[in-house]
């Protein structure tokens, strides 16, 4: 199972979520047309590196955060011995983008984004008097 999300907050008309959605999409293709920056690799390679090595050094106990990591993969039907092989995955893709580039990540965001039918938007808009109907209805059923 292949999770991709993106996330977007404080828009607040049905407009703006098309105008945004149909931004990000412009976004996507000016990526895929040019690439990202040197710059923008190196970050994101150092940022994954760094959550890798914080992963190692929790106050959990290694082998139970193992444990833990094992048990979150299994319980959503994903690989669970990913997790213990997660550092030389890592290796691999630094790897792989020092000897060919960025492309194989550009050809991803192109079959994720673009080439696959299988898509989902979801706007949700909270209701601002829920929490008062809320305390309302709870309030009465003790009364």
């Amino acid at each position: 199972m292949n999770d991709r999300a993106l996330g977007v907050s404080g828009i607040v008309s049905e407009e703006q979520v098309k105008k945004t959605n149909d931004r990000i999409m412009q976004e996507l293709e000016e990526i895929v047309s040019n690439g990202f920056s040197n710059d923008a690799m190196q970050a994101a390679l150092h940022k994954m590196e760094f959550a890798f090595r914080d992963q190692s050094s929790s106050d959990m106990p290694v082998g139970a955060k193992y444990f833990e990591d094992i048990l979150n993969h299994w319980n959503y039907d994903r690989d669970p011995l990913m997790p213990l092989h997660a550092s030389n995955t890592f290796v691999e893709l630094k790897a792989e983008i020092e000897k060919d580039g960025q492309e194989f990540i550009l050809e991803l965001i192109t079959k994720q984004m673009f080439d696959s039918q299988h898509t989902t938007s979801l706007d949700l808009h909270p209701d601002k008097e829920y929490a008062l109907q809320w305390e309302k209805v709870s309030c009465t059923a003790f009364l």
